[in-house]
């Protein structure tokens, strides 16, 4: 049994120096201290007594003990809680039917791009853009560890992903260049959760995804402006990175998107992160499609928008028909809200917007119809405005 409390003695004595090199904090050199006056001890009564075998164990029990503080030290702390007042929620009418069946269908896969420069405004405000956020599910309470965060998202190919300084105990900061993301873990609220889900028209298990969610990390990115390499598109797919990256060692069940109003499932973000066209990764993640059937002095009448557009500085799109939405309708929403994501600019108020000559639409600057209030372009039909005007014909 020599060689056993000669090996003990070794891995015990090279661990303790190695501490003593490596943090000279009180508390280390008072455990090294002790490690060395066991070994000393253990190594004079010999390993052919109990007392010599007694003395090892007992430093390394100590020295045990000093590094499962380490590692404890390294793990993930318990999840801190966000004491900060959740949104207040606002929602369609009550009495709105939200119509799943009537929303956009596929967009047509060769559209005439007819959406003049002249005719465009590009966003030139010096304000820097709000904060882009996104919230990931998860099943259980559980705090991201930073260095395995970086680490994954290199292996997702954020190769310059670096630990920022700017952050703290309750929330983590990674840099990517110009661009700086923050992780902090939050409660969620439920009706937030729950009006997400209803509208959630390409996930059948959204509700149930809720249902299981525990707890949040609450994903933010900071940008001085949406160009060049901090463009809308760089954000979107950097967001789906961190989504991915997270899933790796955390619970990940979905991804609510606060700004479109909508859940997606993580295995969507992960076939998302690699998809070419910037309106295609968007259409797929941060931005929504919504029908609503309107009730009160606009009985008859149905509203379709999109949601998700004024979280890049954009105004979303807005249209309200007299005719159940056909593909005139989703081709129109889906033609102008990706002409607005790929330049990062809208139409000017009061202009024109034409697919072909039987699909025009007149273009106005307002406040949306239904929450969440925010500017929207109104889109609205010539054809279908001089229906309205002409004066009933008599028998």
């Amino acid at each position: 049994m020599l060689w056993v409390f000669i090996t003990c003695g070794v891995f015990t004595g090279a661990s303790a120096l190695l501490a003593w090199f490596g943090d000279a904090g009180p508390r280390r050199i008072t455990a090294f201290v002790a490690v060395v006056v066991l070994l000393a001890l253990a190594w004079i009564m010999g390993h052919a007594g109990v007392w010599g075998w007694l003395l090892m164990a007992g430093a390394v029990v100590v020295e045990g003990q000093r590094r499962f503080a380490i590692i404890k030290k390294h793990q993930r702390r318990a999840p801190t809680v966000d004491t900060r007042p959740p949104a207040i929620e606002t929602k369609p009418p009550a009495e709105a039917d939200i119509r799943d069946e009537a929303t956009p269908s596929e967009a047509p896969s060769e559209m005439p791009v007819v959406f003049p420069d002249e005719q465009v405004a590009t966003n030139t405000s010096p304000q820097p853009p709000p904060p882009f956020e996104s919230v990931v599910l998860l099943s259980e309470s559980r705090r991201p560890a930073g260095h395995i965060f970086v680490a994954s998202l290199r292996r997702g190919g954020e190769r310059h992903a670096q630990m920022d300084e700017g952050g703290d105990e309750s929330r983590l900061s990674v840099a990517f260049g110009p661009i700086r993301m923050t992780l902090a873990v939050q409660t969620l609220p439920t009706a937030e959760l729950n009006a997400a889900a209803s509208q959630s028209w390409d996930w059948a298990d959204a509700a149930g995804a809720i249902r299981a969610c525990s707890c949040g990390v609450r994903v933010t990115t900071h940008v001085a402006e949406f160009a060049g390499e901090t463009s809308r598109e760089r954000i979107v797919r950097l967001h789906c990175r961190a989504h991915a990256a997270l899933a790796e060692f955390l619970p990940v069940i979905g991804v609510n998107w606060p700004s479109a109003g909508r859940l997606t499932s993580i295995g969507a973000i992960q076939a998302a992160i690699d998809t070419a066209d910037s309106f295609e990764l968007a259409r797929a993640t941060c931005l929504n499609f919504r029908t609503f059937e309107l009730d009160g002095d606009d009985a008859g009448m149905f509203l379709c928008d999109t949601l998700g557009l004024t979280a890049f500085g954009l105004r979303d799109a807005e249209l309200i028909t007299r005719r159940e939405p056909d593909e005139s309708v989703s081709a129109i929403l889906y033609h102008i809200a990706g002409e607005m994501f790929r330049r990062g600019a809208v139409p000017d108020d009061d202009s024109t917007v034409e697919l072909d000559d039987a699909n025009r639409w007149q273009v106005t600057h307002g406040q949306s119809h239904i929450a969440p209030h925010r500017e929207v372009c109104r889109l609205e039909s010539p054809q279908e405005a001089e229906e309205d005007e002409a004066p009933p014909q008599t028998v």
